[in-house]
């Protein structure tokens, strides 16, 4: 099991994250529901891959904001508690 964090920056997203699967083969969150994936405000995906699951997020950025972030996370329970 996993425990700890995994801190990454990424400048500038060369290529749409791929939504085909989703409900299916992967997991995926949209917000808003069922937008596209480059006008999406966030969007996460998640896929197994024998032993581990592959991750893909992406959100909208604005230039006159370079502060903004993106996160998710992890929990064993629904109250995020250890």
């Amino acid at each position: 099991m996993f425990k700890g964090a995994i801190l990454f920056q990424s400048p500038v997203v060369v290529e749409p994250i791929d939504v085909t699967g989703c409900g299916e083969t992967k997991g995926c969150y949209r917000n808003p529901e069922d937008c596209d994936p480059l006008e999406c405000d966030f969007l996460l995906t998640w896929m197994v891959q024998e032993t581990t699951v592959l991750f893909e997020m992406s959100t909208t950025v604005f230039e006159s904001d370079q502060s903004q972030w993106v996160a998710v996370g992890l929990s064993e329970n629904q109250q995020m508690v250890y």
